[in-house]
């Protein structure tokens, strides 16, 4: 599914937010101009993507380096959102006449992968990254860095589809060779061991998560600096497993930390400061501080609505977060109907059986149960548990959490000889998952 002059639509993309001011290259405010995603500030971070796209050609020509495609050249940071695709498409309609082991071509479409991904569009950019991974095997090798680095791309888009088993096999083999090619602290190696981290946890293999991405965070702040923005999010990645271990004080300081230097470092909009501000108001709520946390969540979600989209799946996980905060403070209608609103949304842009959808599933189960409707919450709880147990697996935390709720939901109809059953089950997995992996503590009601 190569980019061609037929289908694209890079010019036309259009973003709420754009600066009345003006584009800052053209200095025309018509069509309005959008941010560019970077960690420019102000009047610096608006423009049009056709005068970005010009001004990156010439960039280009006179230095003889891509990089400038998805680089802004004034902060030195990536370029996200809409900016960010608009000029990986244009980059691909620039070389797509050209044969398709093109290395110029393969680049491209490599990066217009990661960008739909940024997205949200997983399924597009894993579609993408499978003709690109296969060609630069055959042009390249297996073990070449642009072909590793292919694969590693390729992984972290189906982990986010919640295709975990495949994405950790595929990581921890890129892992393997690019510490055997590159050295086990080159960047890239780095960023396939906080890839591959991340991705046992969506597993629930938190402990395992956890001791790796201490060692990545410390060679990460050895290599790249304390305050680089893989540093960062390896950061937020760490006290997310932390919170998840129930090890939330330690979280939060963490997370604090972190998002003062992305405020800092990247700007207040920048899409890595709006997750671990998500994360930050997630890991409040779980500690009891529901004013606090619901206050940040509600201004993350503004945000993300206007940098990503209403419908991208972080702010769907914004959304989530707020109404998971909403039930904590007892308003269980408010959290319902966002419930509902995400799940329909999730079904129809990730799938039915997407970790992130059976999630939405089990917490509007749970305020339903909350607000007395049990039977309609038992029904939910066996569809997410029967669902848990085929994409999860019986011992993953999630699964455990979904068959314990519906044990209680049971037991609060009387169903006893129900509840006996599914609490021996859930006793003998959570006995097979300690001694299989010392791991045993259930995941928060929070979209993972």
């Amino acid at each position: 599914m190569i980019l061609n002059k037929h289908n694209s639509n890079w010019g036309r993309h259009t973003m709420s937010g754009g600066n009345q001011d003006g584009c800052f290259i053209c200095l025309d405010s018509s069509p309005s101009p959008m941010q560019s995603g970077c960690a420019c500030r102000d009047a610096a971070g608006f423009a049009h993507i056709e005068c970005r796209v010009k001004a990156v050609e010439a960039l280009v020509q006179r230095k003889g380096e891509n990089q400038w495609w998805y680089t802004c050249q004034t902060c030195k940071q990536v370029f996200t959102g809409p900016m960010c695709l608009g000029l990986a498409k244009a980059w691909c309609l620039r070389v797509c006449e050209r044969a398709e082991e093109d290395l110029e071509r393969l680049e491209a479409t490599n990066n217009l992968a990661i960008s739909l991904s940024g997205q949200g569009k997983y399924a597009e950019a894993e579609e993408m990254q499978r003709e690109v991974l296969v060609a630069r095997k055959r042009v390249l090798g297996t073990e070449h860095p642009y072909t590793l680095t292919s694969a590693n791309n390729l992984a972290v888009s189906l982990s986010r589809q919640g295709k975990y088993a495949e994405a950790e096999e595929m990581q921890r083999e890129v892992l393997v060779a690019r510490k055997r090619v590159l050295g086990a602290e080159h960047p890239a190696t780095l960023a396939s061991a906080n890839n591959l981290a991340t991705c046992l946890s969506g597993q629930g293999k938190y402990a395992e998560a956890e001791e790796m991405l201490h060692e990545v965070l410390t060679a990460r702040k050895r290599v790249l600096g304390a305050e680089h923005s893989s540093t960062l999010v390896t950061a937020n990645n760490l006290a997310i497993s932390l919170k998840s271990q129930k090890k939330h004080a330690e979280a939060i300081e963490m997370q604090r930390a972190v998002l003062e230097v992305q405020k800092r470092v990247l700007g207040a909009e920048h899409p890595d400061t709006l997750t671990t501000a998500n994360d930050l108001g997630t890991s409040l709520s779980v500690q009891g501080k529901l004013v606090e946390a619901e206050e940040m969540l509600r201004e993350v979600l503004a945000a993300r609505k206007r940098v990503l989209e209403a419908e991208h799946p972080s702010t769907l996980i914004t959304a989530s977060h707020l109404a998971i905060s909403f039930s904590r403070q007892g308003k269980h209608a408010e959290a319902e109907g966002i419930y509902h609103e995400v799940l329909a949304v999730r079904k129809r842009v990730l799938g039915v059986e997407h970790p992130s959808t059976l999630t939405t599933a089990h917490n509007l189960a749970s305020s339903l149960s909350d607000q007395g409707k049990l039977a309609e919450a038992e029904g939910i709880y066996h569809e997410v548990l029967a669902a848990r147990k085929r994409v999860l697996g019986v011992e993953h935390p999630h699964t455990l959490k979904t068959a314990s709720n519906l044990a209680s939901s049971l037991s609060r109809q009387g169903k006893h000889a129900q509840v006996e059953e599914t609490e021996r089950e859930v006793s003998a997995c959570r006995k097979r998952a300690v001694e299989g992996s010392g791991a045993c503590a259930d995941a928060s009601k929070r979209r993972k």
